[in-house]
């Protein structure tokens, strides 16, 4: 049995390297994802960030350890075994054909369709009430290509949800988005993890770690991984530390910022 504030995923001393770089991204490293929480991953390029969500998607394998996954309903201990529970959306990614916007987030439904079988009514339905739920839906016919950044990141979040997911990764989910777009996409994670929904995300904006998240994780290449709530890990002195410079944590009309 699954308790509710049990982690929902745990890692415990993994080592990780590249065949081709001899120190190492991750030492000795160990964290407990809380459950149905906002975790923020925060770093400057190449911390190791987006190597820790491939780790724990099983895109890469570690030197030792291993990510144990806790979930409400498939308890299994790989992500081989769990793949259909977990959803990513990656920074990038190449699409080979001008999909509508419903084609795309159809493609959240894989999981549930048999190999070589089409969605059904049901998949399809899905796919539109997820759609309706970002606000989408006039977006619904319209090419992918032919989208804004914003609103192409809202339909990639879709699709992830389309999948049904227990867990949801982002890796720097606001990426090359206007202010507007970027508070769009973190209200939607602000309202995910009110569903259930444990969602992950990496970035290097530490006032977008602040606004949404409840528990950090601060990574820093080749040095010691600090985690916590924001109490205990986004400190001040914390966050000049990982970040190499003199930050402060202010507050602006009941918000907290870091200057």
């Amino acid at each position: 049995m699954i308790l509710t504030n049990s982690p929902v995923i745990s890692i415990q001393q993994m080592d990780f390297s590249y065949p081709d770089n001899i120190k190492p991204v991750l030492n000795k490293f160990s964290v407990n994802f809380p459950r149905r929480m906002v975790t923020a991953i925060l770093g400057t390029n190449g911390s190791g960030k987006s190597t820790l969500l491939h780790l724990i998607l099983g895109d890469l394998k570690p030197n030792q350890g291993k990510v144990e996954f806790n979930l409400i309903k498939d308890n299994h201990p790989n992500i081989t075994q769990v793949k259909g529970r977990v959803a990513f959306v990656p920074q990038n990614e190449y699409l080979a054909f001008d999909y509508s916007v419903l084609e795309y987030v159809l493609f959240g439904r894989t999981p549930f369709i048999n190999l070589f079988s089409s969605p059904v009514v049901k998949d399809i339905d899905f796919a539109k009430k997820t759609i309706d739920e970002l606000n989408l839906s006039m977006l619904i016919n319209k090419k992918i290509t032919h989208l804004s950044g914003g609103e192409l990141q809202r339909v990639r979040i879709a699709r992830a949800l389309a999948q049904e997911p227990e867990i949801l990764l982002l890796d720097e989910p606001t990426t090359f988005l206007d202010l507007f777009s970027k508070n769009s996409i973190l209200e939607i994670l602000k309202k995910l993890v009110k569903t259930g929904v444990s969602i992950i995300f990496a970035t290097h904006d530490p006032n977008e770690a602040i606004a949404i998240g409840d528990f950090f994780l601060l990574m820093q290449k080749n040095l010691k991984i600090i985690s916590g709530d924001r109490q205990t890990a986004l400190t001040a002195k914390n966050l000049s530390k990982i970040y190499s410079m003199n930050l402060k944590i202010v507050e602006v009309e009941g918000k907290q910022l870091i200057i």
